[in-house]
């Protein structure tokens, strides 16, 4: 497993968290989740690809 890649994936999905948290409007929290989901799918980690997945579940 990279570190740096899950490293990311983790920063993006805690940008995503914490810009649905303050309620900012549906589009900005899209283009995080989209950011989010593209980053892990494009990731040569499992772990990562599931994590998108249970996510976006």
């Amino acid at each position: 497993m990279t570190p740096l890649t899950a490293w990311i994936a983790k920063e993006r999905l805690r940008d995503l968290l914490a810009c649905a948290h303050t309620g900012a409007d549906h589009h900005r929290i899209g283009h995080l989740q989209w950011k989010f989901l593209t980053w892990c799918a494009d990731s040569d980690i499992p772990e990562v690809r599931q994590l998108a997945v249970t996510v976006d579940h």
